[in-house]
């Protein structure tokens, strides 16, 4: 005859709380007590997971794209110069640039948080502020540079009636990034068109592609989702129509608009002034032109996902778009790997805005996980 279930336990452990124990805990029970898995009780161990081998080379990818197109940079560039040039940056464009990261984060914040009440969310001015400096943070140090902005949406949903409303806290934070997007393409149009006024022909053909290709881009993407909201069917569209509604309030209006088109003026002349004092830092100034012409192209390519916080492609791309203003190759690598540096220390008050446990409180948890 079978022994009771309970005999298996130790009696401070009902049957009926072994019932309900995740697989891992039971295992862990019958280890430290020597016992088997009563009968009748059928814990089932969980199915595996299959191997997510696409998701793991692409990580793998956005981590070794980055070394290997540095290391490409030192063998095509001078390494000597460039190490020198950052040894011998001026400092104090480099405090003036860390502060000019501190206003165009705030100031990103306000444009977020003017998104968030025109869809109706509540995010007061200290939480934006302290939620975008660690988005900020993140952003510059893990792969695919929108890990901070996930965070975002994640970490401000609403719950209303027991139910968690992820859309709109995802349409507050995808339409914020699109208006600064946009104002990119805006000042990086204007530098051309200025650069074209004062060189006629010797426009260089580069940049030029570079912006036609981000409207062409752009346009596609529009004419996409157009298309879908044409013809899909089902959740989609009311997802599409959804997205479109909070667009109509968020971007289109005139009062948003004129206030989205401010701020995100405001932020990306910030982030151009960034990178226009780390270049001027090591030697290489570039005039208001220069700047327009090519800092927005270095910077777009910091939202390919292919890479940790832009570092690889955009030292390659400042390096490809540096001669055109008279500097040598190092030059345009030297001024991107300080622009990276004072972005990511300038966004260093990001970690406050997370809860890391204490040392006791880790501890303890190492305790009871040993315990169970």
């Amino acid at each position: 005859m079978a022994a009771p279930a309970s005999s298996f336990f130790p009696p401070i452990l009902p049957v009926r709380l072994v019932r309900g124990l995740p697989y891992g805990a039971f295992v862990a029970i019958c280890r430290r007590t020597g016992s088997r898995e009563p009968s009748g009780l059928h814990i089932s161990k969980p199915a595996e997971r299959p191997t997510q081998l696409p998701h793991r080379l692409l990580l793998v990818g956005r981590i070794v794209l980055p070394f290997l197109l540095v290391a490409a940079l030192i063998g095509l560039t001078d390494i000597g110069a460039t190490f020198h040039s950052l040894l011998s940056a001026d400092p104090a464009l480099v405090i003036a640039a860390l502060l000019l990261v501190q206003a165009h984060i705030v100031v990103a914040a306000i444009r977020w948080r003017v998104t968030a009440l025109s869809l109706g969310m509540i995010l007061p001015v200290p939480r934006a502020v302290t939620e975008y400096y660690g988005a900020s943070l993140l952003n510059m140090i893990l792969p695919g540079g929108v890990s901070g902005d996930i965070l975002r949406v994640a970490r401000n949903r609403t719950v209303e009636a027991e139910r968690t409303d992820w859309e709109r806290s995802a349409h507050a934070v995808f339409l914020e990034r699109a208006s600064g997007q946009v104002a990119f393409a805006f000042m990086a149009g204007v530098g051309l068109v200025l650069w074209m006024f004062d060189h006629g022909r010797d426009t260089p053909r580069i940049a030029f592609e570079g912006i036609v290709s981000t409207v062409l881009l752009a346009s596609a993407l529009a004419l996409i989702v157009a298309l879908l909201a044409v013809f899909a069917r089902g959740r989609l569209r009311a997802a599409i129509g959804r997205l479109w509604q909070a667009t109509r309030r968020a971007l289109l209006t005139p009062r948003q608009a004129a206030i989205q088109f401010v701020l995100s003026l405001v932020v990306v002349a910030a982030y151009l002034a960034v990178f226009s004092l780390a270049s001027r830092a090591i030697g290489a100034p570039l005039d208001m032109v220069q700047t327009l012409l090519l800092v927005p192209p270095v910077l777009l390519t910091m939202v390919l996902p292919i890479s940790i916080g832009g570092w690889g492609v955009r030292e390659a791309a400042a390096a490809a778009l540096w001669p055109l203003a008279g500097y040598e190759p190092n030059a345009g690598v030297a001024a991107s790997v300080l622009y990276g540096l004072v972005s990511t220390i300038g966004a260093l008050p990001g970690v406050f805005a997370f809860d890391f446990p204490s040392p006791g409180t880790w501890f303890r948890r190492r305790i009871l996980r040993r315990d169970i």
